[in-house]
């Protein structure tokens, strides 16, 4: 098939007919820059053109291994991201279904022994971590080297999947905790480039720095393989996410954007309330065009502390990993600004209110969010208990929210997050309650649930670090401001980790 793509070079519109349809887009895309920087990791650097060279290397040594469309191999991370991105996207050149999977983060989202893969490529010098941890299901033998120090593993079993319609595969557990692995559909995956191309008017000029892993869709899709496309500079903060260390690199790449998620963006927005000073003499982040935040809710409270420190536009997106991901935008340049909403959705993308009688509501009234979009998922590696349904190109989220009189989307929370607390007979969002915490104590991240059987709420605190805070402190500002009756059922947890 054919797909008209977006040309930011200006030159007019770019058809893509041959090939692997995502990766000839992004290579003639990429004609004219073969000596301009593509990625950067610390001290290792490669040009556009290297990096499709290597690609074309990585591509025959996976058809010696008998790599063959459909395939679903697995990237294991901990590894560069340099490295991790030529090997994701030389599978998908040779047509068969990549996985991230990154076994380095402390909330991974699956595990290998979740997918029967064709097989798993991982970095050398992590292979005894991993093993030795039993992180390596049984049925996988090490068969050779692929080029350099990376080890492959056979799947003995001779069961593995087979997907001859999906172009790859990323990991999400939304904001309910539970493990899903999506399918992605490689014309969707250009319909949510292009659009969040138009809508963040990225250009080849652009300096860009991911501090989102890979293996989430959002970092992804949303910033990686949309940068790429352009020609941009990407850069990787080698995934140390210490916030004076995103400065640095800031400061020493002349970065223009960061894509962050609510806890990255709330320690920036600590470190430089309670430090600006002192960072202002050593890093300069003037250049910054702007800083995105999503994957969460993110309280306007930090909003507007962000954009006075960071001095630069702060993009609060919507969106989920189902709808390919991103589903829309809300621009905040001044602090009169509306930050209460998420934005109007992308060009091409639709979004209603519906009820519970499947109905769509008139504007201003809450219901169900209902999203249009081409570039939906194709469903789920397998079914959990939290499925979304799906309708053709439309999704039924589990979010609840309102479209406001200009279009633009106001998320209330999901079904979940509305607590009917039964012996107050009172009804309380999460949101508000987090919008409350986080605008009021310096905390890096927390989780709010409501139990029904025990009648009962439930917060879980991640204080940011060498912040003193005290159960004391939560439950007489909860008194305060929701009421005595309601913190009486409050219980306070807290963490470190």
């Amino acid at each position: 098939m054919s797909l008209a793509f977006y040309d930011n070079s200006r030159t007019g519109i770019t058809n893509c007919k041959t090939g692997n349809l995502l990766v000839s887009c992004l290579r003639k895309k990429n004609l004219g820059f073969e000596h301009k920087l593509a990625l950067v990791e610390g001290e290792r650097s490669v040009t556009f053109g290297t990096f499709w060279d290597q690609i074309d290397i990585l591509v025959n040594a996976y058809r010696k291994r008998g790599v063959q469309k459909g395939y679903v191999v697995g990237v294991v991370s901990p590894m560069p991201s340099i490295r991790q991105a030529m090997l994701w996207m030389a599978l998908l050149e040779v047509e068969a279904v990549p996985l991230m999977v990154d076994l380095s983060q402390k909330m991974r989202y699956v595990d290998l022994s979740d997918v029967s893969f064709y097989g798993l490529i991982v970095d050398r010098q992590f292979i005894t971590k991993i093993t030795s941890g039993r992180k390596i299901p049984p049925g996988y033998a090490f068969h050779s080297t692929i080029p350099e120090d990376l080890v492959w593993l056979t799947n003995t079993s001779n069961t593995f999947e087979v997907l001859t319609d999906t172009a790859f595969l990323v990991t999400s557990s939304g904001t309910t905790g539970e493990k899903k692995i999506i399918k992605y559909s490689t014309e969707g995956v250009l319909f949510n480039i292009r659009q969040n191309i138009k809508a963040l008017r990225l250009q080849p000029e652009d300096n860009t720095l991911m501090v989102l892993p890979m293996s989430y869709s959002y970092g992804l899709v949303g910033q990686f393989l949309s940068h790429l496309m352009v020609g941009a500079t990407i850069f990787f903060s080698n995934k140390n996410l210490f916030v004076n260390s995103i400065l640095k690199l800031i400061d020493k790449h002349k970065v223009s954007s960061v894509f962050t998620a609510p806890p990255i963006f709330r320690q920036l927005v600590y470190l430089l309330e309670n430090y600006q000073s002192f960072m202002a003499t050593k890093y300069d982040w003037s250049c910054l065009r702007y800083v995105t935040v999503g994957g969460d809710s993110i309280e306007s409270n930090s909003l507007c502390k962000g954009l006075s420190l960071l001095n630069c536009t702060i993009i609060k997106t919507y969106g989920l990993a189902e709808a390919g991901p991103r589903v829309s935008a809300n621009f905040i340049r001044y602090k009169t600004d509306d930050m209460d909403h998420v934005g109007k959705p992308l060009e091409g993308v639709g979004v209603k209110v519906y009820g519970s009688d499947g109905k769509p509501f008139p504007v201003g009234l809450p219901g169900q969010l209902v999203v249009d979009t081409p570039a939906i998922c194709q469903g789920y590696l397998f079914r959990h208990s939290s499925n979304m349904m799906f309708e053709g190109q439309r999704i039924f989220t589990n979010d609840i929210g309102l479209l406001l009189p200009d279009g633009s989307i106001k998320v209330l929370g999901r079904k979940s997050d509305r607590m009917e607390v039964g012996k107050i007979h009172q009804v309380v969002w999460r949101a508000d309650i987090d919008e409350f915490l986080y605008s009021n104590f310096q905390i890096l991240k927390l989780k709010t649930t409501y139990s029904a059987l025990e009648d009962a709420i439930t917060i879980s605190i991640i204080p940011i670090a060498r912040q003193k805070i005290t159960v004391d402190m939560i439950k007489g500002s909860i008194a305060d401001r929701f009421g005595m009756s309601l913190a009486k059922i409050v219980n306070i947890q807290f963490s470190n980790n």
